[in-house]
This record gives structure tokens, sequence and C-alpha cells, in this order.
């Protein structure tokens, strides 16, 4: 940047400034107003788009988002730039250029900002796109989403016609209240045409869901492509020297979107551009005669590469290949690699997934929008809960009636004639196998019940159902084999299980009680039983006591009457001794010895020393049984 100093001819630089002021303001104030009107709408939108493109999981609302950041960039940047220039005209002449400078530096730094960002988030949302897996739309997100859309695009429509008009209205031509408006239409206009293409596109989806994934591909390299130019140009302008000549604007003017947005002839709009823009005249003769010799030649060169270019076919690893000539299948099958056919409309090459283990849903419908029940997750699922369209089978009994929930698994036949079976033998061969598997289920069912049916093995009932289905799709030439069959559910019906339930619980609650009351009866019977086995033996060792003091008892009497019988006297003699030691066991016993008149002995004192008697008393039998009784 260089310092350059004014010049007197300069409208900018007067000596009252403040009626020009005044008088710009008043110019700029409603295409102001506008441009702040129309980036609240487009911030809005942009918004909306980004919160309806989580909701829905949508590629293409992302970059329709991002696309309607960058148009905001555009709209604020032309406003910052009006607000540069307001200033710069209230300012003294001294420091117009360097407020001209600082306010330029500012500038470019603030728009430069997002637009890195919206070149990071376009790059990883293309990344995004290459591992997303592509959800189906139900009516109600078409239909909405293409409302939207056209209601977006009727609102840019009406900004832009309101600029136009604006800055036709101006009276000086020579120096318009805004300069920035072309570039302003042009990115109203791109936004225009995005929504009107998303709308058609989402609605082409319908028919051909690709469609939508080249969209978004598509609107993410434009986008990457204007934001590039973008940050082009403010390089550009960063480096240049700031004068005081001239009229600052902002650098959002974008060659790529006034070629193919502006004109209904892109090659004659580069034509223009390239002529005043850089001086490149490509309307002369001889420019002109070469453009209508090289046309043809190239285009039909274009076309032939383009039609010789369908000679080859390039067949996946999991796929497998069948070649047609001139409408006629060729009996081989095509490993995977690069092959070549006769070029379209003479050849064709049909493509199958030989390699992929395919899904089939038995016995229900779920909702594609929510969870899935045959996905690996911890739920619980009730039978008094409905967590699918679930269909239900008659039993044996014909009474009664079961919900199967299954999941087929299957594959493309490997040996070369189940796969020409698969390709030829049936027009719809997943159709008819999932009829021969309710066929199946319907012949495993119809003569059993509903308690066989709960109480049977799931793997066994799975394992045959396996095995009918592998011999109808062989009978029936479907070149299809079924790998597993996993049974998720097996219930009554959701209508009538809150009573089998009912029954159930019934029928747990009586044997709970039978269970409870046999276990009540035979403790009581155990008990019972100990009891009479203790008192038995009770009994028993009682009564062998008893006998056996009797028979002491019975033993003694013989002895006392044989000794008795013996000897009579001595017997008596021997009973009045037992008597006497029995009557004076626990007494005191005193001996008196006729020769010792005056000695006692007491035999049951622990002491042995005598007792002597008075000697002035002589010894009488009177005196001696009255002192042996006193004494006692």
């Amino acid at each position: 940047m260089t310092n350059q100093h004014p010049k007197k001819s300069e409208p900018v630089l007067n000596n009252n400034p403040t009626t020009d002021t005044n008088s710009e303001l008043n110019d700029a104030a409603p295409g102001i107003a506008i441009l702040r009107n129309a980036l609240w709408c487009v911030v809005i939108a942009a918004g909306a788009s980004f919160f309806y493109a989580l909701k829905i999981e949508s590629s293409l609302f992302r970059v329709v988002a991002l696309q309607l950041s960058l148009c905001a960039v555009d709209l604020w940047a032309a406003m910052d730039a009006a607000k540069i220039r307001r200033r710069l005209g209230s300012a003294k002449v001294e420091d117009v250029l360097d407020l001209k400078r600082e306010s330029a530096a500012i500038h470019y730094l603030f728009v430069a900002t997002p637009l890195v960002a919206i070149l990071v988030l376009t790059i990883l949302s293309m990344i995004g796109q290459l591992v997303e897996v592509a959800v189906p739309r139900s009516q109600e997100q078409v239909i909405g989403g293409a409302i939207l859309a056209v209601l977006a695009a009727s609102l840019w429509t009406v900004f832009s016609r309101v600029l136009e008009k604006q800055s036709h209205s101006s009276v000086p031509e020579d120096s318009p209240t805004l300069p920035e408006g072309a570039a302003v239409r042009a990115a109203l206009s791109e936004s225009r045409l995005v929504a009107l293409l998303t709308g058609g596109t989402l609605m082409a989806a319908t028919v051909h869901p690709p469609i939508e994934g080249w969209f978004a591909w598509s609107l993410s390299l434009w986008t990457i492509a204007v934001a590039s130019e973008h940050l082009i140009r403010l390089l550009v302008a960063w480096f240049q020297a700031i004068s005081l000549e001239g009229t600052f604007t902002a650098p959002i003017d974008s060659i790529l979107r006034e070629i193919f947005l502006t004109t209904a002839n892109p090659v004659t709009k580069a034509f223009d551009i390239a002529e005043a823009r850089f001086g490149l005249s490509l309307r002369s003769s001889w420019t002109i005669g070469f453009f209508r010799r090289s046309v043809f030649p190239i285009a039909v060169g274009c076309l032939l590469v383009v039609w010789l270019s369908t000679c080859f076919v390039v067949i996946q690893p999991h796929q497998a290949g069948l070649e047609e000539r001139f409408g006629v299948a060729q009996q081989e099958r095509l490993a995977p690699g690069l092959h070549m056919k006769l070029p379209w409309p003479f050849g064709e090459i049909r493509r199958y997934p030989a390699g992929i283990i395919q899904t089939m849903q038995i016995g229900f419908e779920e909702d594609d929008t929510k969870t899935s029940v045959s996905e690996d997750q911890d739920r619980t699922l009730l039978w008094t809960q409905p967590h699918a369209q679930e269909f239900s089978l008659v039993l044996g009994s014909e009474t009664e009636l079961v919900a199967v929930n299954a999941i087929v698994y299957f594959k493309i036949a490997e040996d070369t004639q189940g796969f020409l079976d698969h390709a030829f033998a049936t027009s719809n061969p997943k159709a008819a196998l999932e009829s021969l598997a309710y066929r199946v289920l319907m012949e495993q069912t119809r003569s059993t019940t509903l308690v066989d049916m709960l109480s049977r093995g799931r793997d066994q009932f799975a394992e045959t159902v396996r095995e009918k289905l592998n011999e109808y799709s062989s009978a029936e030439r479907l070149g299809l084999d079924v790998v597993d069959v996993a049974l998720i559910n097996l219930h009554p019906p959701v209508e009538v299980a809150s009573s089998y339930l009912d029954v159930i619980n019934a029928e747990l609650d009586s044997n709970r009680v039978i269970t409870v009351a046999g276990g009540e009866a035979a403790k009581k019977i155990l008990e019972a039983e100990q009891g009479s086995n203790g008192r038995l033996a009770d009994a028993k060792v009682e009564a062998a006591k008893r006998v056996s003091v009797a028979g002491q008892e019975s033993a003694e009497f013989i002895a006392v009457g044989e000794a008795f019988t013996a000897a009579p006297e001595t017997y008596r003699l021997r009973l009045w001794f037992e008597a006497f030691e029995r009557v004076l066991f626990g007494r005191r016993l005193f001996i008196v010895d006729s020769e010792l008149p005056d000695v006692i002995f007491d035999e049951r004192s622990r002491s042995t020393d005598s007792v002597l008697l008075e000697p002035t008393q002589p010894r009488t039998p009177e005196n001696t049984h009255e002192r042996r009784t006193t004494i006692r």
C-alpha cells in the first residue's frame, strides 16, 4: 500500500463534506435497508436449512445451507462496504487515506474468515457424502422440502427485483448508490436457482434416489469454486495499493456467477467478459471460422469417445456379471474385474450382488424412519406393546394365533447353474422367496398349538424353516441359498397378548402356591417323623431301664430269701445293724468303755482327745446314763 495525495478534482474531498454526506446517506438508505432485510432472511434460511438437514439426515440441505451462508457473506460485505464509504465521506481530507486503508484491511479480514470456514465445511460435507448411507425420504419430507424451496426461491426473487429497481432509480448514473448491486443480485439469483433445483431434485429423487446425492455433490463443487474465487479476489485486493482515487467497493464480484447466472448463453457471456476485462477479441472472422470448423469434429470425437467408453464395465468384488449380446444372454458367470462388451445398445452386462448376504423380514414390516426391530440393540420388546406391523398365523387348533418375527439371510447361489437360474428362471426371486417363507411358516404352525410353539426350541424351529426354504428354493429354481433364519420374536398377537399374560401369570401363581404348600407339608411330615422316632427311642430306653431295675430287684429279693433261709438269726442281726447304721447315719457317735469309766470317745469328731469326767462322783449306771444323755 502506497500513500497518494488527493487530487483537487476528486468529488469526495470538498471543503463542505457535510452536505454531500447527507445527500449520499439519503440516497443509499433504501438500498442498505433492503440489504439488511435480505441478510436477515438469508441467515434465517441458512439456519433453518442446517436444522432441517440434521433432522432428516440430508446432505443436500446441508450444502444448501452452506451456499446460503456464502450469499450471506456477500450481503454483509456489501453492507459493510457501504458503511465504509459513509465514514470516508464524513472524514476529514487528511484522514481519508489512513481511514480507507484501515477500514479495507479490517473488511478483508472479516470477509475472508467466513469464506475459509465455508470452504472447510463444504469439503468436510463432501467427505461425509462418501460414507453416508442414503435414507429414503417420506412423502411428508419430500413435499415439505419442495414447498420450502419454492417459497425461498420466491423470496430471493423479490429481493433481487427490488435491488434491481433501486439501482435503476439512481439519478446519477456515474456514481451509483450501491456499486456491489450487480454482485448481490447475482448471489440472490444463485440462491433462487439453487432453491428451485433443490425442490426439483427432491421430487426427482422419489423416482431415482441417487439424483439427490449427485446434485448435492455438484452444488458442493460450485460452492467451493465461488468461495475460492472470492478468496482470490480478496488476496489480490489486499496486496493492491490503496489510493484516494476511486470508490471503495467490496471484492465480491464473481466471474462464474456472471457467466452462468446473468444470461441464457454462457459462451457468449464468456467471450464478452474475456474481451471486456482481458482484451481478448474472439469475434474476428478467423476466430469464428476456426471455431466453426473445429466444433463439429470435436463434438463428434467426444461423442465417439463417450460411446466407446460403454464397452468397458467394472464388476465390483461383491458382484457377479452376466453379459448380453444383441439381447441374447451368454451362459457364463463373469467374475469381478474389468470386462469388455459390445458398445451400447448392442451389448450389456448385468451386475448382481452375488457376494452380499441379503436380509428379508418375515412376519412383520417396520417403519424406516424408526429404530429397526432387527437391529442389534439393548431394547425390551413386550408382547402387549406393538413394535412393528406384525402378521398373525393361525395355529392347528384354528382358535389360536401366533406372531412370528424372523429375519431370513440369503445370498445368490455360487455355482454357475444356480446363478443362471437366479437371472432367468424367475423374474423376481426375492419376492418368490418371501412367499415361500410364509408358506413354510404356515406349514410349521398349522399342525401345532401355541403352547407347543412357545415351548419348542427356537434354534430347532429356525433350522427347520431354513431347510424347508432351501428345498423349495431349489425346486423353484430361484438361485438363492438361505444362509440362516433368525427368530426375533415368537409370541401371541398384541391384541390378545394381555389375556395370554394373565393366564400365564395365573398358572405361575398356582404353581408357586402348590410348590410352597408341598414344601410346608414335607417340612411338617419330616418334623412329625423326627418327633415320633425320638419318642419311640426314649420309650425303648425307658423300657430297657425298667426291665433292668426289675431284674436287679428280683435278683436281690431272691438272694435275700436264700440268705434268710440259710441263717435266720444272722440275717436278722445283719438287718438290725444295717437299720442301726441307717438311723445313725450323719449323727455323732459316742463310745463308752467300761474299763475307762471317765473317758468317752467321739468317733464322729475330728479330734480324738478324750474327755475326762469329775472323779468325785462315783460311777453308777444311772449317773453314767444321765451324763451320757447330758453330754449328748
